[in-house]
């Protein structure tokens, strides 16, 4: 059984090497930066121009992390998937 599950590339779930991402590895997304208000100074509207900025570079990071995350779960689900069709 041992090679047809290595035929099959899936041995390593088999075998528990390839687990399933937890539900806590799941990325969790950046807040917001404050708004700021139209009377504020030109310093601060800089200074909120920068933070969001930074916002968007964490979100882009987010995203990436949340795709691959969804890559590993959607290939550990196809392998375990055809595991357990040739167990059965």
């Amino acid at each position: 059984m041992i090679g047809v599950f290595m035929m099959a590339k899936v041995y390593n779930v088999v075998n528990g090497m390839t687990t399933k991402p937890a539900d806590t590895e799941v990325p969790v997304a950046p807040t917001k930066p404050a708004e700021i208000t139209v009377t504020a100074d030109s310093t601060m509207a800089l200074r909120s121009q920068a933070m969001w900025q930074q916002y968007n570079i964490r979100m882009g990071k987010y995203h990436h992390l949340v795709s691959k995350y969804n890559r590993r779960n959607a290939n550990w689900n196809d392998a375990n998937s055809q595991a357990m069709g040739i167990f059965n």
